[in-house]
């Protein structure tokens, strides 16, 4: 993740996270049917752009993920999601 900032009061953040793991489990249709055990990725993004002054902060945060899930060799699902927030702080 990296920050800009642009001038003294606003801001830009940009971040790509990578990660690697290990997929296993089962699934059913009539029968239950075990899937193997193999290494898959996910890719996940966060970005924020947003105002920091003195006594007022405010900001919207977006995160997004991506997967890819293999159940079998003509099973394939990838599974996306994302969320955005709108923030907005008073220093006392």
């Amino acid at each position: 993740m990296y920050t800009f900032v642009i001038g003294n009061r606003f801001f830009i953040t940009l971040g790509l996270i990578p990660g690697l793991g290990l997929n296993s489990g089962d699934y059913r249709t009539k029968l239950r049917e075990p899937f193997k055990t193999h290494f898959t990725y996910r890719i996940k993004t966060m970005s924020a752009i947003g105002y920091n002054g003195k006594k007022f902060h405010t900001g919207i945060q977006v995160i997004g993920g991506y997967y890819p899930l293999t159940l079998d060799k003509k099973l394939k699902t990838y599974i996306t999601e994302g969320r955005a927030n709108f923030f907005l702080g008073y220093r006392f």
